[in-house]
């Protein structure tokens, strides 16, 4: 019923984008956290295809609060189980707002209507609860970091785990660029270029192409990004392994097995790093 009424909500009008809520507070770095490429065997991977996506069967993307409030590491969560129970099995769940709300108070410690608790969350924190607590009864099994700078590990992690959960620490010149980011013509020279001039912000990667960047899942909607624009701006990117992206048959919609993925590796690493 949730679904139905986002379907059928009156869309409102988006306020300009410098006024758009951001929230991704600087990353956190603990040296346990997994990285994907440790899992990725690379000679029974399949070849790079030219294009991944896990996006066209999503109708709507709902805003989630993140034209209120700074919870777009929450959001970017709760986009994320609806994706993969859309995919999963065609019955997609979406996490209420006040759902993203209750995870958004506990990690962030927001107080509603306290705005000067309105100060956002770091992604890691927010991965360690989604694992142990979950978002809306939804739990992910582990999370490994991927690294952006690497086209080819990003479009191995939407092709195998649904999307990739990133971080951005975006410049001003982003404010103009309503519904695609690339890089400013002058970069180079701009202050308003520079890295986390504008804010940071969390965004779901849900499909990439070698040659047209990728598609963000953003305050509600489908935004392209530039491989340039990733790589200069994106400060941290996960995968998350969730039980909501197999099917009632237990496979997930990839369909072969996750080839070229060790799965045991990564089960017996993430008990070593249980019991250090």
């Amino acid at each position: 019923m949730k679904f139905l009424e986002h379907l059928f909500r009156k869309k409102k009008s988006m306020p300009q984008l410098k006024d758009m809520k951001l929230g991704k507070r600087p990353p956190v770095i603990d040296p346990r956290t997994l990285k994907l490429a440790r899992y990725l065997d690379h000679s029974k991977l399949p070849p790079l295809v030219p294009e991944v996506s896990w996006v066209t069967k999503v109708p709507i993307w709902p805003m989630m609060l993140n034209d209120q409030l700074g919870d777009c590491v929450a959001a970017a969560a709760g986009h994320a189980v609806e994706q993969w129970t859309t995919y999963a099995d065609s019955k997609a769940i979406v996490p209420t707002d006040q759902q993203i709300l209750k995870t958004y108070e506990d990690v962030g410690g927001y107080v509603p209507g306290n705005p000067a608790t309105d100060n956002g969350m770091d992604m890691l924190t927010y991965l360690k609860y989604w694992r142990g607590t979950g978002v809306g009864g939804h739990k992910i099994g582990a999370f490994v970091g991927v690294n952006p700078q690497s086209m080819a590990e990003v479009m191995q992690a939407i092709r195998l785990f649904g999307n990739c959960y990133i971080g951005l620490a975006l410049p001003l010149t982003a404010q103009s660029q309503n519904g695609y980011w690339a890089m400013a013509s002058n970069w180079t020279q701009d202050p308003n270029a520079a890295p986390g001039s504008w804010g940071g912000h969390c965004v779901l990667v849900a499909a990439a192409s070698q040659t047209g960047g990728s598609t963000v899942i953003t305050w509600g909607q489908r935004w392209k990004m530039s491989w340039n624009f990733m790589h200069n701006y994106c400060d941290e990117a996960y995968a998350m392994l969730s039980p909501d992206w197999l099917t009632s048959r237990g496979m997930s919609p990839v369909g072969d097995g996750l080839p070229g993925f060790n799965a045991a590796q990564l089960q017996a690493d993430l008990a070593a790093v249980a019991s250090a």
